[in-house]
C-alpha cells in the first residue's frame, strides 16, 4: 500500500467514525459504510419530515408552501445521497 492509499483509507475511516482496520474489514466484506455526518443529516431530515407532516395535518401552511417545502427536502436528500459516495 502506498502512503497516499494509506492516508486515503485513514481519512475515509475517520469520516465513518471507525478505526482503519474496522473500515477496511467492512469494505472487504462488502458491508456499507456510512459517514457519521450522513447519519446526522439523515436524522435531521427525518425530524424535519415529522414537523412538515404535522404542519400539513394542522393546515398551518398553504398547499404552495407544502410544495415548496417538499421540493426543498427532496433536493436536500438528493444532495446527501450524492455526497461522498465515491468508490475507492
Amino acid at each position: 500500500m502506498t502512503p497516499d492509499e494509506e492516508n486515503h483509507l485513514k481519512e475515509q475511516a475517520a469520516l465513518a467514525g471507525m478505526t482503519m482496520s474496522a473500515y477496511v474489514r467492512k469494505r472487504c466484506l462488502g458491508h456499507a459504510v456510512v459517514a457519521k455526518a450522513d447519519l446526522v443529516i439523515i436524522n435531521e431530515l427525518r425530524r424535519l419530515g415529522g414537523l412538515f407532516k404535522h404542519a400539513c395535518a394542522e393546515g398551518s401552511i398553504t398547499p404552495e408552501q407544502q410544495d415548496e417545502a417538499l421540493k426543498a427536502v427532496v433536493d436536500a436528500i438528493k444532495r446527501v445521497a450524492g455526497h461522498d459516495r465515491q468508490e475507492d
